[in-house]
């Protein structure tokens, strides 16, 4: 009987550190995804594309820049809910670069580059067909 005992326990036991470290595998996984810059979900009226072949989306705070991927056209104007990564460049969007040998007015552009924001778009859901509160779509410039 107590042979049997300790051999319960012992299953029992390793029964308990396998789960443990399949659990903290999962957990790792986690952890590299949001580290590796896993991915984000912004939401706000979509409007565009401007002059630089870019959407921006206007959320309750901010606009931001959004691209890369084509079935953004059929959003526009509408309340969408984009899901994707954040970019350090217009570039990495699709944007198209009008500063070449940047001089004067061209210049100054070049600069509020630095302030925008851009997300690189890799879904999009639609949230409803028309936008709702301070997101209201802009016509380009």
């Amino acid at each position: 009987m107590r042979k049997m005992l300790v051999t319960l326990f012992a299953v029992f036991a390793l029964a308990l550190l396998s789960a443990a470290q399949t659990g903290g595998t999962d957990k790792d996984a986690q952890k590299s995804d949001k580290a590796s810059g896993g991915g984000s979900t912004i939401t706000g009226c979509l409007s565009g594309p401007n002059s630089e072949g870019v959407y921006t989306l206007k959320t309750a705070k901010h606009e931001v820049e959004v691209g890369g991927l084509d079935d953004l056209s059929k959003h526009v104007g509408h309340e969408v809910k984009l899901h994707g990564t954040w970019a350090k460049s217009g570039k990495a969007i699709g944007e198209k670069e009008e500063t070449a040998g940047a001089t004067g007015k061209e210049a100054k552009e070049s600069k509020e580059e630095k302030g925008e924001r851009h997300f690189k778009v890799s879904s999009v859901e639609m949230v409803s067909e028309k936008c709702s509160g301070g997101g209201e779509p802009s016509t380009p410039k």
